[in-house]
C-alpha cells in the first residue's frame, strides 16, 4: 500500500494536519483527510 521512504521533514511540517487526520479516523469522522487537505490549502495560500 505505501513504499518509499519516510521524509521527516515533512512530516514535521505538516504534524498539525497529521494529528487532525488520526483524531478524525480515531472518533469515526470521515471528512478528516478532506479537512486536513483544507487546512493545507488555507496555509499555502496565506503563504
Amino acid at each position: 500500500m505505501f513504499g518509499g521512504t519516510l521524509n521527516i521533514n515533512h512530516g514535521r511540517a505538516h504534524w498539525d494536519e497529521i494529528l487532525r487526520l488520526a483524531t478524525s479516523i480515531k472518533q469515526g469522522h470521515g471528512d478528516g483527510l478532506a479537512d486536513a487537505q483544507e487546512a493545507t490549502k488555507l496555509k499555502t495560500r496565506s503563504a
